[in-house]
Parts: structure tokens; sequence; C-alpha cells
């Protein structure tokens, strides 16, 4: 033990001597302690001296020993500031909305699929198999949740903690064959002891396992590949379930889905990290603001006494007083004449009301909160007051791309990986009329789908339609992705219009073949009016024949 602790002090010795001499360390850059070349690379500031608050430790360091207290004051702030609030609940709808709708794809002339192993015929009735159960999926009556529930509470967990973890798993209930689940980011920790359940047996880890595990993810140190997630069974800090145990999860089961901004990361940043004290901050001007209004809305008046005699002194303590401090308290009525002795005076206070700072401190305040989440002011804010259409428009297009990038996070690493387990149960089940031998040699081509975000309304519907239709006109846009834009499906659009057109054709041929029997029948002319509707031909017919009858 003594040799182990010498070597330890040996090293940090090493290691500080390195450090003021500017000798570089094996495998690593060596730091700057005296002029620099970069401004930016100063350790000192240039105006104030102070140092940089920066930090050395990997992104993985410091989200293991901060991202709890993160976590902590993002959960208050959404629970108790509207405007974290209103930036969380307005990214969820906006990105997800209502949810995303799926589109099954399979398309037997795609070069995935072998000439002739699919036809037109099963190809649509797979497609249209799939979309329904998957629309039952949505709307479960035997869960608390369908999934567009939890597409919605995903990307609330995004918002709030950086971070969604969704479990899923093969199910047999008869609505949803795969169960998603969303789990809370403090459940993923690392089990405070060795002992998990893996396989619904409780086993006990490895020393080497114990070792591998890092913020609830245990990974190849060679490879970094995931080798295992650590669930905590209960919700963490429960005041009733307090068994605190771990099971072991597949990462085949789990779906861990965030933004990595550091090469290395490993788990989500809260969305509003850059912002949380200035969340803070001008939650407590308000607040601030909000007492001095109060104490200046306070008025108050004070009798000065210059002597005072044992009558004086008995008149005092004949009024109120207030027990804590036992001074006298008179209240003043509207219209009251009062007549002061000599030696008394009225003194008024005067507080003073807080200046007319509030109001620009706070949208300053906001803009730049709004800047740091990359989210629109307007929307933040819900201030839309000297917004004109062409900066509204500026705004919106800029959430919007934002928006759109959330949406294919969402798609591509969290629905696009349920709805291959969802194609492969629903296969497992027979609901498909493809065998799993069959499913095999069509498996990419059976997996090709598309999910349509919610689209989002226009700004101004006249110009939004005339530059739509201009642009396709001019060959810079096509139809489908401006109905993708608007959340709707160009095929889908097509086939109902169709479905319309031929009614309205086959209503005009009825119509035609009565106007022309009601012709020949009463031997007059009606006009040409092949939209006109049957009961008002009969009538211009029966009109006609009560006037040849008059004649």
């Amino acid at each position: 033990m003594k040799e182990k602790r010498k070597g330890m002090l040996k090293r940090a010795g090493d290691t500080m001597s390195r450090m003021f001499s500017g000798e570089p360390r094996k495998g690593a850059f060596s730091r700057s302690y005296g002029a620099t070349s970069f401004d930016g690379a100063r350790t000192t500031d240039r105006l104030r001296g102070s140092l940089w608050s920066n930090s050395s430790r990997s992104i993985n360091s410091i989200l293991d020993q901060e991202l709890v207290d993160l976590w902590d004051h993002v959960d208050d702030l959404y629970r108790n500031d509207s405007y974290a609030a209103s930036a969380v609940n307005g990214r969820v709808n906006n990105v997800v909305g209502r949810g995303y709708s799926l589109q099954a794809r399979i398309n037997p002339n795609s070069r995935l699929v072998a000439s002739g192993a699919v036809t037109q015929e099963l190809a649509e009735e797979l497609n249209e198999t799939i979309e329904a159960r998957w629309k039952l999926a949505c709307k479960s009556p035997s869960v608390s949740h369908g999934y567009k529930e939890v597409m919605r509470l995903a990307q609330r967990s995004k918002a709030l903690y950086g971070e969604a973890i969704v479990h899923y798993t093969v199910s047999s209930d008869e609505y949803q064959p795969v169960r998603v689940e969303v789990i809370h980011p403090r459940r993923l920790a690392d089990p405070t002891g060795s002992w998990v359940y893996r396989g619904g047996e409780k086993v006990q880890l490895t020393p080497e396992e114990q070792k591998n595990i890092r913020m609830g993810i245990r990974r190849d140190p060679l490879t970094g590949e995931v080798l295992a997630y650590y669930i905590q069974t209960s919700e963490v800090d429960d005041t009733k379930d307090m068994t605190y145990m771990f099971a072991e999860v597949s990462p085949s089961d789990i779906i861990h889905s965030f933004e990595v901004k550091w090469p290395g990361q490993i788990r989500g940043i809260p969305w509003m990290a850059p912002v949380v004290n200035e969340l803070k901050d001008i939650k407590d001007f308000a607040e601030a603001n909000l007492v001095s209004e109060q104490v200046s809305a306070c008025f108050s008046a004070f009798i000065k006494k210059s002597n005072s005699t044992p009558y004086d002194e008995a008149i005092a303590n004949a009024v109120d007083e207030d027990e804590s401090t036992g001074m006298r308290i008179e209240e003043l009525e509207p219209g009251t004449v009062q007549y002061l002795a000599s030696d008394e005076d009225v003194v008024f206070t005067n507080p003073q009301k807080p200046g007319a700072t509030l109001g620009p401190y706070m949208e300053w305040r906001l803009r730049n909160i709004a800047s740091g989440l990359d989210y629109p002011y307007e929307l933040l804010a819900k201030d839309y007051s000297r917004t004109t259409y062409s900066s509204g428009r500026l705004s919106l297009i800029d959430g919007r791309n934002t928006f759109q990038v959330w949406q294919q996070d969402d798609i591509r690493e969290i629905w696009s990986r349920v709805y291959g387990k969802f194609v492969e149960a629903l296969i497992v089940r027979g609901e498909l009329a493809v065998s799993a031998t069959e499913y095999k040699s069509l498996k990419l081509a059976a997996l090709e789908h598309e999910f349509v975000p919610e689209g989002w309304d226009w700004i101004d519907p006249v110009k939004d339609v005339r530059a739509s239709n201009d642009s396709i006109d001019g060959g810079i846009n096509t139809k489908s992705d401006i109905l993708a834009s608007q959340g709707r499906d160009y095929e889908a659009v097509l086939a109902t219009r169709t479905k319309e057109r031929l009614l309205e054709l086959e209503a005009d041929a009825q119509v035609a073949i009565l106007r022309k029997e009601l012709e020949e029948e009463h031997d007059i002319v009606l006009g040409d009016q092949p939209q006109e509707d049957v009961t008002t031909l009969e009538g211009e017919v029966s009109e006609t024949d009560n006037s040849n009858e008059d004649n």
C-alpha cells in the first residue's frame, strides 16, 4: 500500500513539474503559461485580469459530476417559470405536434427487391395492413399511452434533459405488438451495488464489468461498443418504492437518442443548459419588481410630536397599536379633517416606484435566451407586437429549420427502429401475407417507409400559395415537396383527388342522362348545366309544364 501511495505521489509531482516547465506529457498537448499569439488563448481576461472559469476535464467527467444538478435546475424552471415552460411545450408542439404519420413504402420495383418477388397487389396489401395496424397502435385502448403520446413524451424528455431513453420490446398486447416506453434519464445510472437483474435473474457483476460502467452504460474498453444499459427498477428518489435495484438491459431493447456535441460524449446535455442562469435571473428580476411595486403602492403618514405629556401618553395607550413594535396605528379616510396640536406635524412617506426598465430588460434577456436555445423569440415570449410579415416569416423559417433537424433525429434514431421491430412482430404473429423465410430475402425492401411530420400553417395563405404555385411553374420545386412541408403526402392527395374527380364525372354523367330523358319526355331544351343538381332540373321541368298548361 505504501509503495502504491509513493507511486501516486511521484506521478502527481511529475505532472506538476511538467505543468510549470511547459514540457508536454506523452499523448497530450502542453499548456501556455506566458505570452500568447492568439488573444483567445490567454488564461486571463484582458480587461479585468480575472481567470477564465473554464474546465479542462473531459466532457464525460463534467457530465458525471454536474448532470444531476442541471436536471434539478431545469426541472425547477419547467415547473415554476412560464418562459421555460413555454420553450419546452412550444418545442414539443412544433416538432411533434399530434404525432408523425406512418407511410409504408414497400415497392415491388425497388432495386432492393428481386424481379417478380413481390407483386404490385401484394405490396399494396402489405402497405395497407402495416399502416392500419400502426394507426391502431397509436390509439391503443389497452395501454395508457399510444405511440403518438409516446412521441410527444420522448421529445419532451429531449427538451428537458437533452436525451430520450426508449425501452421497446415485443409485446403480446392485441393492439401494440411492440411496447414502447420512455424511461426517465435519472434511472439510467451506475448500479449502487454489484447485484443486478439479468434476464430476470439476480446476478453479481464482475469487477471488470463494474469498472467499465459509466453513467449507467457499460462499454467495451477497446471499441467503445455499448454492451449493456443499467436501469433502476424504481423511480429515482421515490418515497414509496425504495428498492434501488437495477436491471441490465440489452442494447437491442434500448434506444438512447441524444445530440452529440462533443466527441466521445455518452450522455445528453439539457437543451436549456446554456440559459439556465438567465432564465433564473429574469424570474428573480420580475419578482423583485413586483415587490417594489407593492411597496410603492403603500401610502403611509407619520405624526411627529416634539413634546409629550402624561395626557398624551394616556391617549396613545388608548388607541390601537402594532403588538410587534408598540407603534400607534391610525387610519386615514377620504374627506377627513384632522386638527393637529402646535407641536405636532405630519410626515408622508414617498416610496420610489421602480423605473420603466422592466419591459426593455426582459425583452433583451429573452432575446438572449432565444438565441441560446436556437428558438424563435416570438414563440418563446408569445410576443408578436412588433412582428411584420417579413420579420415573422424570417423568424419562423429559422425556427422551422431547427424543428426539422429535431424531427429527422426523432424519426431516424427512434421511430424507424421501432418500425423495424413492429413489422417483424406482425410477421411473427402471421398478420402479414409474408412468411418469415420470405421476409429475410425482402427485409430491406419490406422496411422501406416514411414518417411524415405534422405540417405548419402558412403565415399568409394567399401569398404562400401564390409563391408555391410560382415555384412549381418555374421548375424549382415539386408538388411532393410543397405538400410534405404541410405534413401531407402527394400520393395520398393525388389518390383522394382522383377519387373525387371520378365521383364528379359519375355525377355529371347521371345528370346528363336525366337531362336527356327530361328533354325527350317533355319536348323541351334545357340549358347546358352539367353541374346542376337533379332537383333543380326537375324544378325547371315542372315550371315549364305548368307554363304550357296555362297557355
